[in-house]
């Protein structure tokens, strides 16, 4: 049974786009070669930078796949993440579907107090007790 994983790579920023398309297309190739398919794959590939370094580098390429595959296919997958030396670090993770709750959400409503009508004179009045003091 094919289960849903997400996969997102940093790659070196030494590398030319051109090498970040064969990184992509080796992925491509691996996940179809174990029957799997991809779902989603993140076209535009920017440079961001690192909260930390990582292996020298503070800044570097994010390139992401969503994708469905039998459990058994993702050793191929992750030997060719490794052995790309390009990749400075890869995140791979099961994916659960989201089921949303249908019922009603409970939502807090303060209570509506009734509101008596207060003279202007005994604003005036507690006023003048309150400077007073």
């Amino acid at each position: 049974m094919t289960k849903k994983y997400e996969l997102a790579c940093l790659v070196s920023p030494m590398s030319d786009e051109k090498s970040i398309l064969e990184i992509q297309s080796s992925i491509t190739n691996k996940i179809e070669a174990g029957k799997g398919r991809i779902i989603t794959q993140k076209s535009d590939v920017a440079k961001r930078s690192f909260g930390y370094e990582i292996k020298g580098y503070t800044d570097g390429y994010l390139i992401s796949f969503v994708f469905e595959i039998e459990p058994n296919g993702l050793i191929n997958i992750e030997k060719e993440l490794k052995e790309k030396k390009e990749i400075l670090r890869y995140l791979l993770a099961f994916k659960k579907d989201i089921k949303f709750d249908k019922r009603e959400i409970p939502t807090f409503k303060p209570e509506q107090k009734p509101t008596q009508k207060v003279e202007l004179k005994e604003i005036d009045k507690k006023i003048e007790e309150i400077l007073s003091e």
